[in-house]
Order: structure tokens, then C-alpha cells, then sequence
């Protein structure tokens, strides 16, 4: 299980479905299916969602903004056949943002990056704790495991995730990579 991340300011409502990318929802399926499961045993456990945002932006803001991130998960699961009733929301605001040397450890610790892989993302370093501090966690209760911290850096939407410049040139990759799949499924 590992923590879900989103764009700059995503999503911008309370209905907004908006900053959920494909990459995040396939996270967010496997852990509800997962969830389902482990429910069939501990019918009262709950998942809580903590709800994140990046330094920028006021404190009310950013608390805002990370309870419409907790909530969106949380509708994402509940749509995914997850019991409401078994998910609790929280939001930290810019509280607890990991600093520049959690992340470094978080990069180092992560499996995913091949050397090369790593030390482009270190020169990259501002962006990248940005990114890794719009997020949500995600803590099963009853056992106190927590998401991992694993950034999707192999992700097609991944351009998304860390950049808002990004986003155009992202779409269009990604939609080259949607053609490029759905020609191979024929």
C-alpha cells in the first residue's frame, strides 16, 4: 500500500474529481480490493485517510485543500464498493510536510529509481518535496501499517504529478501512451 499523490491545487472543489490521475486511481483500486479482503476478518477496522498539501498557499488554504484530497479518496473508495462507515478523513494542512531530508532518504529508499533515475530527481529537488508533500496517507487502524511514502515516478501521468508546467506536454504523452496500449490490446 502506498500513499496517493496530486497535481498543484487538485482538486479544486469539494466535487471536483479533478487531480485523481489514472496512476493514483489504479494505486487506489488495488488498495480498496485489498481492503475488502482484510474486512472479511476484521469487519471493524477502519482506513484513515490524512490529507496533506505543500508549503505554498495560506495555512487555511492548505488545510482546505488537503480535506478536499482526504475526502476525494475517500469517495473514490466508497465508489470502489469500500463501507463508508470503515474510512475516516483527517487533513494536516502544510503541517508535518516531509522536509528535504526525509525526502532524500524517501529517494534513496526507493527501489523504483535506478541510479541515474535518482540523481535526476535530486537535481530536481525543490519540485520533488513539493510533490511528495500533496498527498494522502493512508492507516490501517486496527494494525497501525501505514502507506508507503513511494513517490510514482514510473507512471505515465508522473509529469502531472510533479509540475503544473507539465500538464500539457503531460496529456499529450499520455494520450499517446493510451493509443499506444489500446494497439497493442488489438
Amino acid at each position: 500500500m502506498r500513499s496517493v499523490y496530486f497535481p498543484t491545487d487538485q482538486p479544486g472543489t469539494r466535487k471536483s474529481a479533478a487531480g485523481l490521475l489514472a496512476s493514483e486511481k489504479e494505486t487506489l483500486k488495488t488498495i480498496a480490493e485489498e481492503f475488502k479482503k482484510f474486512l472479511a476478518y476484521k469487519s471493524d477496522a477502519q482506513l484513515i485517510l490524512s490529507g496533506y498539501a505543500d508549503r505554498r498557499g495560506s495555512k487555511s488554504y492548505n488545510q482546505r485543500l488537503s480535506e478536499r484530497r482526504a475526502e476525494l479518496v475517500k469517495r473514490f473508495l466508497v465508489e470502489q464498493g469500500v463501507p463508508e462507515a470503515n474510512i475516516q478523513t483527517q487533513a494536516f494542512g502544510k503541517e508535518k510536510n516531509l522536509t528535504s531530508e526525509q525526502v532524500k532518504e524517501l529517494l534513496n529508499e526507493n527501489a523504483g529509481l535506478n541510479d541515474q533515475a535518482r540523481q535526476s530527481v535530486v537535481r530536481k529537488l525543490g519540485n520533488i518535496v513539493l510533490a511528495y508533500n500533496r498527498r494522502v496517507d493512508l492507516t490501517l487502524s486496527s494494525t497501525g501499517q501505514e502507506s508507503a511514502q513511494v513517490y510514482p515516478f514510473n507512471t505515465n501521468d508522473y509529469a502531472r504529478l510533479v509540475d503544473r508546467k507539465s500538464t500539457k506536454k503531460a496529456k499529450r504523452i499520455e494520450m499517446a501512451a493510451e493509443r499506444d496500449r489500446e494497439n497493442a490490446g488489438k
